[in-house]
Parts: structure tokens; C-alpha cells; sequence
């Protein structure tokens, strides 16, 4: 099956299904939809069953979410709710940006998929101060909304000054809510300890996307010994949308590589 279905909806998290086999759950980012795996999907579903999850950051939200839980907790959530509807407990984790940023809290308090890859992670280096990020930070997320809204717009005839203003009346709505939000939860990261994830887990970034800095994945990569980091200079920050074949083919050989003894290879 290569179309979507709904498997499960409660407490404002969902969960949408795609092909058969061993269960890959992805986590989408802020301001991102759960349709954004479609392209990874269709190329991993016929060995697997991906389940994309519905996250309370999807487009549009008020951000009360986070006054509710944190994105671990909301993750956490929509884990139990995905497993309970495909009746099985063993699964693979796949996550983006912000999506990543809440895998890592889910990690540090044990929870253990059976394998993990994250793309264009956000992290802060434990030594980085948090304050000489917060600029840089606020450039970055404003980048990721003008990129995403060209992607979104993949396709589509649009006049360079309507795109502009667009852009422009973008931002200026989601970035009062959005970064307060991303920013804490983003530079909370630096304080997890994630030393005892023994999962085997593939970090797969761009080198020009300013979301994770070589520096920063070289400290994920030491506070999380188990961790593989793959960086190309074609990459983008929405490489799961852009460059879709590449991204499923290098998941799925690590998927399969590290898959439990005795259960898919």
C-alpha cells in the first residue's frame, strides 16, 4: 500500500500509515506537517511500514502545546499512541529538525528504538553559550521559513513580488510565536545527557545548513558514542523533500544494517 492512511488520533497527536513490514516512525518538524515524509515513504514503504506522526507544532497551531508538555513528552506521546495502534512495540525512529530536538529528550530519558536517523538535528553544543546563539539562532530559523516556503511552493508559477510578500508576512506572523518556543526547547538540548543511548543512530545534515554547524555534530557525535555523522555539501535543510532518493536509500541501508537480530534485514 504507497498511499496514506490514518491509524490513530487522540490527544492532539495523530498517526498516518504507509506500507508493510517492520514499523519506522518519523517525527516532523516545527511549522512542518507529518505529509512532508510522503516522498520517504513511497520509497520505504515496500519494506517497511512508516507511520508519520502528527506533532502539535504542525502549521497553524497557537503554541499552547508547550505549556502542556515539552516536545519529548509530546513525542513520547505520540509514540504510544502509534505502537498501540500497530500492535507492536519494536520500531525504528526517523526525525527532522525540530522533530530531532525532540528525540533527543525522549532519548535521554530512556527511551530506545531499535535504530535512529535524524536529519538536519537541532543541537547545542553543551559548551556553547546559550546567549551567543540566540542571533544566530533567530537568522537560522528565518532562513528555514523562507527555504520552506519555497519548497512548498515547488512547482507552482508565482510572481517574484508576490513571493516576497509572502516571505515577508511569513515571518512576521510565525516568528513572535515560533522562536521563543524553538529557542528554549532548542538550546535545552546542550543540557541532556545522552550518554547512555546505545542505539545505533545516523545523523545526516547539509554542510551549508546553519541548523547544525560541523562543530555542533562533532558534539552530538561525542555525547552519543553510537552516533554515525553524514554531511554533503548537496544536502539541504529540507533534504527529505529535496533530495528525497538520497536520503531514503542511505536510511534505508542503515535501517537494514542495524536491524534486531533475527528480524528484518
Amino acid at each position: 500500500m504507497t498511499e496514506w492512511h490514518r491509524i490513530a488520533e487522540r490527544d492532539g497527536v495523530g498517526a498516518w500509515a504507509m506500507g508493510t513490514g517492520p514499523t519506522v516512525l518519523t517525527a516532523h518538524g516545527i511549522e512542518d506537517s507529518w505529509r512532508i515524509w510522503t516522498p520517504i515513504a513511497e520509497r520505504l514503504a515496500r519494506d517497511y511500514r512508516v507511520v508519520a506522526l502528527d506533532l502539535p507544532w504542525r502549521p497553524g497551531n497557537d503554541y499552547r502545546w508547550a505549556g502542556d508538555g515539552t516536545p519529548g513528552e509530546w513525542l513520547g506521546h505520540a509514540v504510544d499512541v502509534a505502537l498501540e495502534a500497530v500492535g507492536d512495540r519494536q520500531h525504528r525512529l526517523l526525525s527532522h529538525s525540530f522533530g530531532a530536538t525532540a528525540t533527543f529528550e525522549l532519548l535521554a530519558h530512556g527511551h530506545r528504538p531499535t535504530s535512529i536517523v535524524l536529519l538536519a538535528p537541532c543541537y547545542r553544543a553543551p559548551h556553547t553559550p546559550v546567549e551567543s546563539l540566540r542571533e544566530p539562532c533567530r537568522e537560522a530559523l528565518r532562513a528555514t521559513i523562507r527555504t520552506g516556503l519555497r519548497v512548498g511552493l515547488e512547482g507552482r508559477s508565482v510572481d517574484p513580488d508576490v513571493f516576497t510578500i509572502m516571505q515577508q508576512g511569513l515571518e512576521d506572523r510565525l516568528m513572535p510565536q515560533v522562536f521563543p518556543v524553538f529557542f528554549d526547547f532548542f538550546t535545552r538540548t546542550g543540557y541532556l545527557d545522552l550518554s547512555d543511548v546505545d542505539v545505533p543512530t545516523l545523523v545526516v545534515a547539509g554542510t551549508h545548513d546553519i541548523a547544525l554547524t560541523r562543530e555542533r555534530a562533532d558534539a552530538l557525535a561525542e555525547q552519543m558514542p553510537h552516533t554515525t555523522v553524514s554531511m554533503y555539501d548537496h544536502y539541504t535543510h529540507f533534504c527529505h523533500q529535496e533530495q528525497p532518493a538520497g536520503i531514503a536509500a542511505e536510511a534505508a541501508e542503515f535501517l537494514a544494517r542495524h536491524a534486531p537480530t533475527g528480524g528484518h534485514a
